[in-house]
Protein backbone atom coordinates (compact mmCIF):
# COMPACT_ATOMS: atom_id res chain seq x y z
CA UNK A 1 0.00 0.00 0.00
CA UNK A 2 2.56 2.54 1.11
CA UNK A 3 4.42 2.03 -2.92
CA UNK A 4 0.56 3.19 -4.27
CA UNK A 5 1.55 5.98 -2.11
CA UNK A 6 4.44 6.85 -3.25
CA UNK A 7 3.82 5.98 -6.94
CA UNK A 8 -0.12 8.02 -7.12
CA UNK A 9 2.35 11.11 -5.15
CA UNK A 10 4.61 10.69 -8.04
CA UNK A 11 2.51 11.09 -10.57
CA UNK A 12 0.24 13.86 -9.08
CA UNK A 13 3.61 15.30 -8.70
CA UNK A 14 4.46 15.33 -12.26
CA UNK A 15 0.62 16.53 -13.45
CA UNK A 16 0.74 19.82 -11.14
CA UNK A 17 4.65 20.35 -13.20
CA UNK A 18 3.03 19.78 -16.85
CA UNK A 19 -0.19 21.64 -16.19
CA UNK A 20 2.34 24.79 -14.82
CA UNK A 21 4.25 24.44 -17.65
CA UNK A 22 1.91 23.86 -20.08
CA UNK A 23 -0.02 27.75 -19.26
CA UNK A 24 -2.97 26.05 -17.14
CA UNK A 25 -1.97 27.97 -14.16
CA UNK A 26 1.39 29.04 -12.49
CA UNK A 27 3.66 31.00 -13.92
CA UNK A 28 4.80 31.03 -17.57
CA UNK A 29 7.63 28.47 -18.43
CA UNK A 30 11.10 30.48 -18.07
CA UNK A 31 12.35 30.44 -21.92
CA UNK A 32 15.71 28.68 -22.64
CA UNK A 33 18.67 31.18 -23.15
CA UNK A 34 19.64 32.14 -26.13
CA UNK A 35 22.14 29.90 -28.34
CA UNK A 36 24.95 32.28 -29.11
CA UNK A 37 25.65 32.82 -32.65
CA UNK A 38 28.49 30.38 -34.49
CA UNK A 39 29.63 32.90 -36.63
CA UNK A 40 29.76 36.87 -36.90
CA UNK A 41 26.83 38.21 -38.16
CA UNK A 42 27.08 38.35 -42.10
CA UNK A 43 29.92 36.08 -42.58
CA UNK A 44 27.80 33.30 -44.35
CA UNK A 45 26.86 36.14 -46.95
CA UNK A 46 29.06 35.12 -49.65
CA UNK A 47 31.28 37.90 -51.45
CA UNK A 48 29.65 39.88 -54.18
CA UNK A 49 30.98 41.76 -57.11
CA UNK A 50 31.34 45.89 -56.11
CA UNK A 51 30.73 48.33 -58.65
CA UNK A 52 33.57 49.36 -60.29
CA UNK A 53 34.76 45.79 -61.04
CA UNK A 54 32.61 45.36 -64.29
CA UNK A 55 35.31 45.78 -66.58
CA UNK A 56 38.11 48.05 -67.11
CA UNK A 57 41.86 48.09 -68.11
CA UNK A 58 43.86 45.08 -68.59
CA UNK A 59 47.16 45.01 -66.69
CA UNK A 60 48.59 41.70 -67.52
CA UNK A 61 47.28 38.46 -68.59
CA UNK A 62 48.00 34.73 -68.60
CA UNK A 63 45.40 31.67 -70.30
CA UNK A 64 46.08 27.94 -70.16
CA UNK A 65 44.31 25.61 -68.08
CA UNK A 66 41.00 26.28 -69.54
CA UNK A 67 41.07 29.74 -68.38
CA UNK A 68 42.31 33.21 -68.91
CA UNK A 69 43.32 34.93 -65.97
CA UNK A 70 43.23 38.61 -66.09
CA UNK A 71 44.41 41.53 -63.66
CA UNK A 72 41.96 44.55 -64.32
CA UNK A 73 42.20 48.55 -63.03
CA UNK A 74 39.03 50.45 -62.64
CA UNK A 75 38.84 53.92 -61.41
CA UNK A 76 41.87 53.12 -59.46
CA UNK A 77 40.66 49.75 -58.08
CA UNK A 78 42.83 46.27 -59.39
CA UNK A 79 41.44 42.93 -59.10
CA UNK A 80 41.86 39.98 -60.92
CA UNK A 81 39.37 38.09 -63.40
CA UNK A 82 39.31 34.12 -64.28
CA UNK A 83 37.07 33.62 -67.05
CA UNK A 84 37.11 31.30 -70.35
CA UNK A 85 39.86 30.96 -72.65
CA UNK A 86 39.88 34.38 -74.42
CA UNK A 87 42.29 36.08 -76.68
CA UNK A 88 42.79 39.17 -74.72
CA UNK A 89 46.53 41.81 -74.47
CA UNK A 90 47.65 44.18 -71.40
CA UNK A 91 46.11 47.39 -72.52
CA UNK A 92 43.03 46.35 -74.04
CA UNK A 93 39.56 47.43 -72.41
CA UNK A 94 36.65 44.68 -71.56
CA UNK A 95 33.83 43.99 -69.50
CA UNK A 96 32.81 41.26 -67.69
CA UNK A 97 30.25 38.54 -66.68
CA UNK A 98 30.56 38.35 -63.10
CA UNK A 99 29.77 34.99 -62.12
CA UNK A 100 31.05 33.80 -58.45
CA UNK A 101 33.66 35.81 -56.40
CA UNK A 102 35.76 33.72 -54.01
CA UNK A 103 38.44 34.66 -51.31
CA UNK A 104 41.46 32.54 -50.46
CA UNK A 105 41.54 30.93 -53.87
CA UNK A 106 44.59 29.17 -54.90
CA UNK A 107 45.55 28.52 -58.35
CA UNK A 108 48.17 25.76 -58.68
CA UNK A 109 48.18 27.79 -62.91
CA UNK A 110 48.97 30.80 -61.89
CA UNK A 111 51.12 29.12 -58.86
CA UNK A 112 49.39 31.64 -56.21
CA UNK A 113 46.60 31.93 -54.09
CA UNK A 114 44.09 35.06 -54.48
CA UNK A 115 43.28 37.21 -51.64
CA UNK A 116 39.79 38.00 -54.15
CA UNK A 117 39.02 36.65 -57.11
CA UNK A 118 35.70 36.97 -59.60
CA UNK A 119 35.05 34.05 -62.15
CA UNK A 120 32.89 35.46 -64.74
CA UNK A 121 30.87 33.19 -67.94
CA UNK A 122 32.69 36.14 -70.17
CA UNK A 123 35.70 38.45 -70.47
CA UNK A 124 34.63 40.77 -73.83
CA UNK A 125 37.46 43.03 -75.67
CA UNK A 126 35.04 46.85 -75.33
CA UNK A 127 35.91 48.78 -78.73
Amino acid sequence: MKMLWVGMAAMLSSASCWALNDGLGGSAPTPAPAAAPLAPAGADEAPTVKPHESGGKILSEKSGNGYTYVEIENQGHKFWVAGPITKVKKGDKVSIAPNVVMEGFNSKFMNRTFDRIIFASAITIVK
